[in-house]
Formats: structure tokens, C-alpha cells, sequence
């Protein structure tokens, strides 16, 4: 009853058969694969993103700490070195009275000599410019007479604005 077209009919749909099912655990096998290292994957970029923001949160951190320590000598520049409010007294020796604060003529008498100059006063420059130059603390050659030497804000010492 067999005829040689209907057994190799049944042996090729029992091939197909067994090909379907090693076509399918290959798919299977592949699709576990996949999965893995997708898993994988996302576990990777999961910690990326929470060393990410534990970056951020460390850097937030030393950020506001150094604006809060940056703020500290800024306020105290601002505020004129020892000089607080209320309080006249300085650890610093005040600079000598300035020779132009003379009502004899002052600098002027002097300019030629060369002798007696002091070394940051050479130019014969006027105080406001000298002032803007110089630090706060009087030091450096200039002179600033019975005054205490200008107050600069924390955009003079940060950033290097000038003030006029």
C-alpha cells in the first residue's frame, strides 16, 4: 500500500518537522541570549547612572562648600579686613600721613629732588589712580594719607573688575 511518493512525502514533512523544532531551540537559544545581555546591558547602565549622580551629588556638595569658604574672605574683604562695624581698631600699623595732604604744596615741592621720594609715588600720579591698582592693605609703596586704603568688593578680587 506504500508507494515509494507517499513514503518520501512523509519522510520529508518528519525532516521538516525535526527542522522546525532545531530551527526553533535555535531561536530559542538566541532569544536567551539576547536577553542576557540586555539584562546585562541595563544592569551596566544602571550603575553608570547611580555613580552618575552620586558624581553630581559629591560635586554639588564641594561646590557648596567652597562658596560657603570663598564667602567667608569675601565678606571679610567687603568689610575692610579687621576694620568691622563698630569697631575702630586695626592689628595693623596705620600708614604714615601723606606728604601731598600738605597745604604747602606737598609732592610737588619735591618732584625734582629725587631724594626723599617714596618708591610707589615716582609716577607723581594722583591717589585715585594709584588706589585702584594696589591692594587693600596699604602695602605695595601706596600711600593713602589719614585715610584707610579703599574697600574692594568680592567682583574686584574675584573677577578683577575695576572700581571708580
Amino acid at each position: 500500500m506504500y508507494c515509494p511518493k507517499s513514503i518520501s512525502l512523509s519522510q520529508i514533512i518528519a525532516t521538516q518537522k525535526k527542522d522546525s523544532r532545531r530551527l526553533g531551540d535555535s531561536q530559542s537559544d538566541v532569544l536567551s541570549k539576547i536577553n542576557k545581555l540586555e539584562k546585562g546591558l541595563l544592569d551596566t547602565l544602571n550603575q553608570q547612572e547611580q555613580a552618575h549622580q552620586n558624581f553630581r551629588a559629591q560635586a554639588q556638595e564641594n561646590y557648596n562648600n567652597l562658596s560657603t569658604q570663598l564667602g567667608f574672605p569675601v565678606d571679610y574683604i567687603n568689610r575692610g579686613g579687621d576694620a568691622k562695624k563698630g569697631e575702630g581698631g586695626s592689628s595693623r600699623p596705620q600708614p604714615p600721613p601723606d606728604d601731598q595732604s600738605r597745604p604747602s604744596g606737598g609732592n610737588s615741592a619735591r618732584r625734582g629732588s629725587g631724594g626723599d621720594m617714596r618708591r610707589g609715588d615716582r609716577s607723581g600720579s594722583s591717589k585715585k589712580q594709584r588706589s585702584s591698582g594696589g591692594g587693600g592693605s596699604g602695602s605695595g609703596g601706596v600711600t593713602y594719607g589719614p585715610y584707610l586704603p579703599p574697600k574692594r568688593d568680592a567682583k574686584y578680587w574675584i573677577l578683577g573688575e575695576r572700581q571708580f
